[in-house]
């Protein structure tokens, strides 16, 4: 028989599970477009930004005229 620290071990797996599956779930609010959103850099195919900082920016400007 279980005991509660396996419980507990069991639900935040399965809380862990179903937020990445939400998360992945979520189509992305910016398209890709082969281009930086930020600065309009060439990128690689299934990026949006040519890099951490230009995302976080990107984000925060979003948030900030949302």
């Amino acid at each position: 028989m279980a005991d509660i620290a396996d419980q507990a071990n069991d639900l935040v797996e399965m809380s862990d599970t179903l937020a990445l599956k939400e998360v992945r779930s979520r189509k992305p609010d910016a398209e890709e477009t082969g281009f930086c959103l930020l600065c309009g850099e060439s990128v690689e195919a299934g990026h949006r930004w040519c890099d951490v900082d230009h995302r976080d920016r990107w984000e925060k400007e979003r948030k900030r005229n949302a």
